[in-house]
């Protein structure tokens, strides 16, 4: 049976979509999931979301995953708990980003999220792996590596997996497929981003061996060929390189 997996950023007030959840988004395709991804952040300024359309797509999922920092908790939380109403019983909600790898028991706590998924989203792509082998019963929770989770009276912490050797690349031509339109993140100088998201876990990069220019070309090459024309636009966007937000997040 094909499985449905919604996706939703962290409503961090930015119209900006981390790259991260797109190469999850590609993961999950490729373990057989019907992927969408739903950017609550394109409505901050026109209003309320439509909560019809909102449950007819939360209704069919049997994964539901948000993206969270820590300084953006409670709006996340927020939101959490009016998708939790419209999900049917057997679906799974998880969690991951910054705010549940540093904070995983605190967004248990607050957050009606079953399971949050901890590291870097480089991580999160064989977390998910062994995630839908127990979504699907083939194994135990207990094996899926890099959570925090309830189990009965229990707070399980699994270990996290290693780092990938290699950085996967972006299979763009997926985009389309998960309802996103790389075109509206161009709107007032903003894009698809941060770039960040594709160099933090590359592990040249983390053992201090100095490959994060490389990888920003590899991305930035491949922006050019996504925006084309409106590649001008995002130029000013990369050149401010998100590095307050992120920079605060880590504090």
């Amino acid at each position: 049976m094909k499985l449905t997996a919604v996706l939703f950023p962290a409503i961090h007030g930015e119209k900006d979509l981390p790259l991260g959840i797109i190469y999850i988004a590609q993961k999950l395709y490729e373990l057989g999931f019907n992927v969408k991804i739903v950017d609550l952040n394109l409505f901050l300024d026109k209003g309320e979301v439509d909560l019809r359309d909102l449950r007819r797509v939360v209704e069919q999922a049997d994964l539901i995953g948000f993206s969270s920092y820590r300084s953006t908790i409670q709006a996340d939380a927020s939101i959490m708990w009016s998708i939790k109403d419209f999900m049917k019983d057997e679906a799974i909600m998880i969690c991951g980003g910054w705010g549940p790898t540093l904070n995983p028991d605190l967004y248990l706590e607050v957050c009606p999220a079953d399971i949050m998924v901890r590291g870097v989203h480089m991580q999160a792509l064989e977390i998910l792996e062994l995630l839908t082998r127990f979504i699907r019963g083939e194994i135990a929770i207990e094996q899926v590596k890099g959570i925090t989770a309830r189990v009965g009276d229990t707070l399980l912490n699994t270990p996290l997996p290693m780092v990938p050797a290699e950085i996967p690349r972006v299979k763009w031509e997926l985009i389309d497929r998960f309802g996103v339109d790389p075109h509206q993140y161009v709107e007032e100088g903003t894009i698809l981003v941060p770039v960040l998201g594709a160099l933090a876990p590359c592990p040249r990069y983390l053992s201090g061996m100095g490959c994060i220019y490389c990888s920003m070309a590899r991305i930035v090459s491949e922006y050019q060929k996504i925006y084309g024309n409106s590649f001008h636009l995002v130029k000013e966007r990369l050149a401010r390189f998100d590095h307050d937000r992120v920079v605060d997040d880590i504090k």
